[in-house]
């Protein structure tokens, strides 16, 4: 689904789409988003920040905070104006953006990242563990001793490679192709900004997650 008010950027995004073999629905505001949203849930969701009325910033936090369309992709679209409201954007529990005007190939390849973290999360059922931690991946469901802990897409991505590979060294190479499928689209500094917000939401136990100077991070075992 494509929410965006601008008709030349809506249409080209479609046509971007439609191209690549995606079936694409469309809303010019965030209220006719959520009506569409009640009936059919899209893979992903495209939404420009942009938008008359309700902001596509408040129309994407809503998203997360309902149970529904909590796992619901949410790429988001900025102009260069908007640039500061990114970082909102992704606290917010948007899982990527591109700012506008961008190239076909860009836009092409974070979605097909996006859509392929979603596919992983669709494994066989599994739980890894490891003091106080305890994540299903079939239930796509993390307990911090015992509490759920609501975790955006790359947060949980990210614990569950830690989880899996505990006391070995997971490199920011290894973390960017395993994480965003391509080296290309995360930066270092996106790779530190994620690590920080999932050792926040882990509390103590973030702690765990150890700094491994110019090189990545390491899930320490005790």
């Amino acid at each position: 689904m494509v929410v965006d008010d601008e008709l030349d950027s809506s249409t080209l995004l479609k046509d971007i789409l439609k191209g690549e073999g995606h079936r694409v629905s469309s809303a010019t505001s965030a209220e006719e988003a959520l009506h569409k949203l009640q009936s059919e849930l899209p893979d992903i969701l495209i939404l420009d920040l942009g938008l008359p009325g309700m902001s596509g910033l408040r129309l994407c936090e809503l998203l997360k905070r309902d149970p529904r369309t909590v796992a619901l992709p949410v790429l988001m679209l900025t102009s260069r104006r908007q640039e500061a409201f990114k970082v909102e954007g992704l606290q917010v529990g948007a899982d990527d953006y591109v700012t506008k005007p961008f190239s076909a190939k860009e836009l092409l390849a974070r979605i097909e990242a996006i859509l392929r973290r979603v596919q992983r999360q669709g494994a066989p059922a599994q739980v890894l563990e490891a003091e106080g931690i305890r994540m299903d991946l079939d239930a796509h469901e993390v307990t911090l001793r015992g509490r759920k802990l609501a975790l955006r897409p790359k947060e949980f991505e990210l614990l569950r490679l830690f989880l899996e590979k505990q006391g070995r060294l997971l490199t920011y190479s290894f973390l960017t192709e395993a994480v965003w499928g391509d080296e290309r689209i995360a930066t270092r500094q996106d790779v530190k900004w994620w690590v920080h917000q999932l050792r926040e939401k882990l509390g103590a136990l973030g702690a765990r997650i150890e700094t491994v100077p110019l090189q990545g991070y390491r899930f320490a075992v005790r």
